[in-house]
């Protein structure tokens, strides 16, 4: 497969996605009071972190058409009766929680169950495109949420003159909605008489890799975000809001290794082990590439991209900025070997106990630095536990691929070429589908060039 095309294509999606986000925040920011935009981002956050959850759980769907070889209408459909049971325990929590509480509370509450159910339901839609290696609809199902919300809060919101929170939660929440039914459009081929009607065997295989999977997304989840509360304890709310600010920039950097392991999903299951080894190799060493390059521009520049982005006050995150640049190119390779351990080797576990380890190691020494050093200290935690699962992750990688260090982290010639090339075929608009040169169709094209 031509990995640099393909991954040069799916960071651009996500980045597309990622501008679609930036414009949703800066309308509701402005158009709403802060009292009603802080509502919105915690109620939006919330959804986030619950979508995210029964995501997680049902992205197992992906392993059983890349590796298992199950039909995609089959997988299909057992995935969206899973979303429907995790969308309505959803709705369930929040009608109880609404009791609970008064008020406006009451309706964002209500919302916020409403809108899980999209959110899952795309996940499973798009795990299963990814997995056949549709990677138009899929990108549309990650980032289509966007790019409909923010047509919904811009009529709603804007034009309409509906400037509360609860208006803004309602246009986002139908946008949910609306991309969803794009993507069952898109879908509507597996749909055809339900004659792909899931077998119960199929479902109680989903739901059981699936609890591991959701048990990594959870841990994935604390992992992330384990810095930013020990700091908040730890050295107060100015020292989580500057610190806050460096992590949003830092974290934008695994931009680029997200699109690599988008790219290779489907190969990386679904080819034989050797195979599938050396082209997760490939992406590891493009990986490295990729956000080391932007790394190092990041890094250089640090201070005055905080102070551009987010003012003179944040400008004391600069360093912790610096430190949060090394940290991610520490952990890039890590979704893509997570990918090749979880849906090549059916081994779920290792992405859980690595996630654990590094977040045991994020709290620990966050308990350790940042009453030392205040919140730069949650930075350097960060890296360490990074790096340490890093290691941990390509030390197992290359026991099981046979594969040397140079061959996983050595990018190569010929791959550097191929990014030139693959922006520039992008920049003339051929987005869905390009015809592969011989020199990149063979098997040396999967283990990276020459």
């Amino acid at each position: 497969m031509d990995l640099a095309f393909a991954s040069v294509r799916a960071m651009a999606y996500r980045l597309s996605g990622m501008v679609a986000w930036a414009i949703i925040g800066v309308i509701t920011a402005r158009a709403l009071s802060v009292a009603d935009r802080g509502l919105y981002a915690a109620t939006v956050t919330a959804i986030a972190a619950m979508g995210g959850v029964g995501s997680n759980f049902v992205s197992s769907c992906g392993y059983y058409v890349a590796r298992r070889g199950r039909p995609p209408a089959e997988v299909a459909a057992a995935g969206s009766l899973l979303a429907a049971a995790v969308g309505t325990v959803a709705m369930g929590m929040a009608a109880v929680a609404a009791i609970l509480v008064d008020g406006d509370n009451r309706t964002m509450v209500l919302l916020g169950g409403l809108a899980v159910l999209p959110t899952v339901a795309r996940t499973v839609l798009g795990v299963v495109f990814l997995a056949t290696h549709q990677l138009w609809r899929f990108n549309f199902g990650s980032h289509g949420a966007a790019y409909v919300g923010l047509a919904a809060i811009v009529v709603w919101v804007v034009v309409l003159g509906h400037r509360t929170a609860e208006a803004a939660l309602v246009a986002w929440v139908a946008g949910q909605y609306m991309s969803c039914a794009i993507m069952l459009f898109m879908a509507r081929h597996w749909w055809h008489g339900f004659v792909h009607w899931p077998r119960g065997e199929l479902l109680r295989g989903i739901v059981a890799f699936g609890s591991l999977t959701g048990l990594g997304g959870l841990v994935s989840l604390a992992n992330q975000r384990a810095d930013l509360f020990m700091v908040a304890a730890l050295d107060g709310k100015a020292g989580a809001g500057l610190y806050a600010s460096a992590v949003a920039v830092g974290e934008g950097l695994l931009l680029f290794s997200a699109g690599i392991a988008v790219a290779s999903y489907r190969s990386v299951g679904s080819l034989p082990a050797a195979e599938a080894a050396r082209l997760a190799a490939a992406g590891v060493r493009h990986t490295l590439f990729i956000v080391l390059v932007v790394g190092a521009v990041a890094f250089a520049l640090a201070p005055y991209a905080v102070e551009l982005l987010f003012g003179p006050r944040y400008g004391a995150a600069g360093d912790s900025l610096r430190v949060l640049c090394v940290a991610a190119a520490a952990y890039s390779p890590q979704g893509l070997l997570g990918t090749y351990f979880t849906v090549q080797q059916g081994r779920p576990w290792v992405s859980v106990s690595l996630g654990a380890l590094s977040c045991g190691i994020d709290v620990g020494l966050s308990a350790l630095l940042i009453p030392q050093l205040g919140f730069i200290g949650g930075a350097w935690a960060t890296l360490a536990s990074y790096a340490t699962a890093t290691t941990v992750y390509l030390a197992a990688f290359r026991a099981v691929s046979g594969l040397p260090l140079a061959d996983i982290l050595v990018v190569r010639r010929g791959e550097l070429a191929a990014y030139l090339r693959s922006a520039r075929a992008l920049a003339r608009g051929a987005w869905r589908t390009r015809p592969l040169p011989a020199s990149e169709s063979g098997p040396e094209a999967v283990a990276g060039g020459r």
